[in-house]
């Protein structure tokens, strides 16, 4: 019988649907079915959990996974539960069709793509005999494999793996928790879960007999049909070559995905090159019954179609193989459309008028074409736009390409796929239109004509339309831009949400020919109405009071693990961390608080987030050294909420936590690693006058000193690949992970001990980048790292983060090279600021905060200006939230409240914009060389350490 239901019902706003797993399992768990036991059956957004009561599962054993399709989900589940629940084995099974369907698409993590169940046997039972049973009950239906499992039997839905059952987190290296078991020699491991199946060392297989004939059968399969990468019971090495149908040799891999992989290879019949893409089976499966393998036929029909025309790639061969299929198509020379236009694009400005309009033209005729032909394109996007050597344009990835009015299932790209598109009704069918194509052309001229993706955060309530808000962002670049004048009629008209109010390709074609000039009834280019604001300097204050407002209303300060909802990578992260955790919204409600005097919200906010923040960092053993993902940053935030409040155990919490954060480690960068711990071991001598810090800050340089690598350009670090611990360190020059991030700290340790060669090596530190520059009509930026190509801006990784030492290093030593290259950082800022997201590590945000050091730095107001238009770049990028203005996150596509990637960062940059004070998580910065420097005027009372009281507390003064 069901003792309870609980939990989360599926939401209101979410598509009916006949699975419903409660509804499935109820009648399994009522007497006399289950002998006696009382089942409980809970359910979240997620997952619904079905277990006997009493019952309490191991902390790790071997799993059981079955997979299922939409379409089959009921009948699958009612087969497993009518074999588990008799025998009182707890399992977890999606929690609604919604989620049944996330589980089967391309865009779900590959290793675990196909979960549908989860079986968690007790010690006792026999697993081959209970995998068996399963086997022989979904023998005959539909389920993709499971990458991260090894198959019971070839072709089974039944998967199985070594794993946790109860949730064992550790911290990791990166700051990041990874789960864990128990190895056979009692030492606790990472619990892999690769996209192959990976067995665990020292613990027998209890499947191993009853499979091994079935595996054997699938392995010589394997070995003559399936494409890259096949599990097996470990990761294979690269074969020598893998040979697809008898005839195409792989080459390489040209990128994996869940949907299948895409290589490069030759056709040994003719030696040509050739692309293959893999489509897996029950992948993007939908309740009609159909799934990628579907796509990928329609493709080759379109190619067979359109190829003959000269608009897209010949097809060579359609192979089905061991339930996949394989789309071979002709090697295109040349580069996709989105590339051309990062190629194209100078200084930030929008490619010349004349290259615009002679593609815009070409791809017009394109699609005039195509729609001529019967055939609606569905995703045209620029990606899926290629540009060759000659300037001819054709057409790839033309999966959702289809015959006008033929039924077809909804989808396409966001920000590209027209409003129509996005059926309600997952699996339902639509009748394409060539409307749908307008709407995208209007996308990707959009893109030429700003620089930026038509990607929109949705007004919750909806309140402004797309096209509106695409206006508004169109008209802040037009103010500026030449091209995106000219182009502004023609992509308002394309992007009307009604397909029969938008242009016409012939209007179109019209208008590219005859200019803007002959088309006075166009649309006009206003601005976005967002609110009453109507100066740069109202939009700030109306962003900051806003951001504070959101950050305050979503606060959950009685949720013992996190403060603020994270969703995807950032809910794996500590919860205490600058990045996306705790520690990054306390040092800006803190800074917030110090503006705001009488504002006792805010107060009583940073009281809350400190004292639960201290609480969950105390539930954690591990210490990273990092700034933004280990302890340091933590203690840093603590800090500056003590001396706020005025609480002297904090302060010396705070400080107690910073003497206790590792200073030495084989990570030498901010994020992660030692400089960064550096740099708050710096903070701390100057906040507290602690003499403790200095040997520490000392220790942390040698260490540093130890690990660089002396090349001829200057000395190199090397840090971890975020490809994992497997791939080859890499070199960067950016703030967050390199040269520049690790180079402030040197000069800071230089401050703090008066050792020359910390100066020196900082010097030289500069010197190199200074020397990888890439300059642009008197911007500098910088790629990531010496072995990269595309140079960037960001904080992170380009001219923002690498100008924050340049400048610091004019001010210590007075050179000017020093200064001028960090105006040239800050030219590339300014260029750039329509391009980017909003936030702080990649965007807007973060940039504009060097803005800010120049003015404070050098006294000239044209930095603060120009940090001001910052702010317009930002205001372009935001979503309504119940009537709040809050910037879109790194996506694009959400608001989130991470420093980093969310609005956290951007507050920071507002508060310090239009209240002045230092630059949140760096020290202060040294005077300007007496010689050549002007210094600002109004700075804060925060250039000289403060001494400690009796017990370590600071007696006077404050930061900010």
């Amino acid at each position: 019988m069901v003792d309870q239901v609980s939990g989360h019902p599926p939401r209101a706003d979410r598509p009916a649907s006949l699975f419903d797993p409660v509804a499935v399992l109820t009648p399994f768990t009522q007497e006399p079915v289950t002998g006696g036991r009382t089942w409980r059956i809970t359910r979240d957004d997620l997952w619904c959990q079905a277990e006997p009561v009493g019952g309490e599962l191991p902390g790790q054993g071997w799993k059981i996974h079955v997979s299922a399709t939409p379409a089959g989900a009921a009948e699958i589940l009612g087969k497993v539960a009518g074999i588990l629940v008799p025998h009182g084995i707890a399992f977890k099974v999606a929690a609604s069709a919604e989620r049944v369907r996330e589980l089967v698409s391309r865009q779900y993590d590959r290793a675990s793509a196909g979960k549908f169940i989860t079986v968690y046997p007790d010690g006792g039972r026999d697993l081959a005999a209970l995998a068996a049973e399963l086997h022989e009950a979904t023998a005959r239906l539909a389920g993709p494999r499971i990458l991260s499992d090894r198959p019971f039997r070839p072709g089974s839905l039944v998967h199985y793996r070594y794993g946790g059952f109860r949730a064992a987190r550790v911290l990791g290296d990166n700051g990041v928790y990874r789960p864990t078991v128990v190895d056979a020699a009692g030492r606790r491991v990472p619990d892999v879960r690769e996209p192959w199946y990976t067995p665990p060392a020292g613990i027998p297989d209890p499947f191993e007999e009853a499979a091994a004939a079935g595996r054997a059968a699938e392995a010589d399969r394997s070995a003559r049909t399936d494409a890259p990468p096949k599990a097996s019971s470990a990761r294979p090495a690269r074969p020598p070559s893998v040979v697809i149908g008898d005839r195409f040799v792989v080459r390489r891999a040209l990128r994996h995905s869940t949907k299948g992989g895409v290589f490069r290879a030759t056709d040994r019949l003719t030696g040509a090159e050739v692309v293959v893409k893999q489509g897996r089976a029950h992948i993007d499966a939908t309740p009609l019954g159909t799934d990628v393998r579907d796509l990928l036929r329609n493709e080759g029909e379109m190619l067979d179609l359109l190829a003959p025309l000269g608009l897209a790639p010949r097809k060579v061969a359609f192979l089905p193989e061991d339930g996949h299929v394989f789309l071979v198509e002709e090697f295109l020379e040349g580069v996709p459309l989105r590339l051309w236009n990062l190629r194209a694009r100078s200084g930030g400005a929008a490619p010349p008028w004349e290259a615009v309009l002679d593609l815009a033209r070409r791809l017009t005729d394109v699609l005039a074409r195509v729609h001529a032909h019967g055939v609606v394109l569905r995703d045209l996007t620029p990606d899926n736009v290629f540009v060759a050597p000659d300037g001819r344009l054709r057409l790839v990835d033309l999966e959702l390409a289809t015959r006008a009015g033929h039924p077809a299932p909804g989808g396409g790209t966001h920000g590209y796929g027209a409003p129509e598109q996005w059926d309600p009704r997952p699996g339902c069918r639509a009748l394409p239109a060539p409307a749908a194509d307008l709407y995208a052309l209007g996308a990707v001229l959009f893109l030429l004509a700003t620089g930026t993706e038509p990607l929109l955060a949705p007004d919750l309530p909806p309140v402004r339309s797309a096209r509106v808000r695409l206006a508004g962002r169109l008209a802040a670049v037009a103010r500026h831009s030449a091209t995106a004048r000219r182009l502004a009629p023609l992509v308002l008209g394309l992007l009307h949400e009604e397909p029969e109010r938008r242009w016409s390709l012939r209007r179109a074609r019209a208008f590219l020919t005859d200019g803007p000039a002959a088309h006075p009834a166009g649309p006009r280019l206003v601005r976005a109405p967002h609110g009453p604001a109507a100066t740069p300097g109202a939009d700030a204050e109306r962003l900051l009071r806003d951001g504070l407002r959101h950050l305050l209303d979503t606060l959950r300060p009685d949720d013992p693990e996190r403060l603020w909802p994270a969703e995807g990578f950032a809910a794996t992260t500590d919860p205490c961390n600058l990045y996306y955790g705790s520690a990054g919204l306390l040092g800006v409600l803190a800074s917030a608080a110090r503006a705001r005097p009488g504002d006792e919200r805010l107060r009583a906010a940073v009281r809350t987030v400190a004292d639960r923040t201290l609480r969950r960092a105390a539930r954690e053993p591990r210490l990273l050294p990092g700034l933004h993902f280990g302890r340091s940053g933590t203690a840093w935030a603590l800090l500056d909420a003590g001396l706020l409040l005025g609480e002297g155990e904090l302060v010396a919490a705070a400080r107690d936590t910073a003497l206790r954060v590792p200073v030495t480690g084989p990570v030498p960068d901010v994020v992660h690693g030692t400089a960064g711990a550096g740099l708050a071991q710096a903070y701390f001598l100057a906040r507290t006058g602690d003499e403790r810090f200095r040997e520490r800050i000392a220790r942390c340089a040698e260490g540093i000193l130890a690990a660089a690598a002396d090349g001829p350009s200057g000395p190199r670090w090397t840090v971890p690949s975020e490809d994992g611990p497997a791939a080859r360190p890499v070199v960067h020059h950016g703030f967050a992970h390199g040269t520049a991030g690790i180079g402030t700290f040197l000069l800071e340790a230089a401050r703090a001990t008066g050792e020359d060669r910390y100066l020196e090596a900082a010097v030289r530190a500069g010197d190199a980048l200074t020397a990888a520059a890439v300059e642009d009509r008197g911007a500098l930026r910088w790629t990531a790292g010496p072995d990269d190509t595309v140079p960037l801006t960001n904080w992170c990784s380009g001219a923002s983060g690498v100008g924050v030492l340049l400048l610091r290093l004019w001010q210590a030593t007075g050179e000017d090279r020093y200064l001028r290259a960090a105006r040239g950082a800050a030219e590339a800022v300014h260029a750039d600021r329509r391009l980017l997201p909003p936030s702080s590590c990649h965007g807007v945000a973060g940039n504009a905060e060097l803005l800010l050091d120049l003015a404070d730095a050098t006294g000239e107001d044209r930095y603060r200006g120009r940090a001001h238009d910052a702010v317009e770049a930002v205001l372009s990028r935001t979503a309504l939230r119940g009537g709040l203005l809050l910037p879109a996150d790194d996506t694009l596509r959400e608001v989130s409240t991470g420093h980093h990637t969310g609005l956290g960062g951007v507050l920071g940059f507002l508060l310090r914009l239009l209240h002045g004070g230092p630059r949140l998580w760096l020290p202060d910065p040294p005077r300007a060389a007496p010689s050549t420097a002007v210094r600002a005027p109004g700075r804060g009372p925060c250039d000289t350490p403060l001494p400690p009281g009796e017990s370590g507390v600071l007696t006077r003064g404050d930061r900010r």
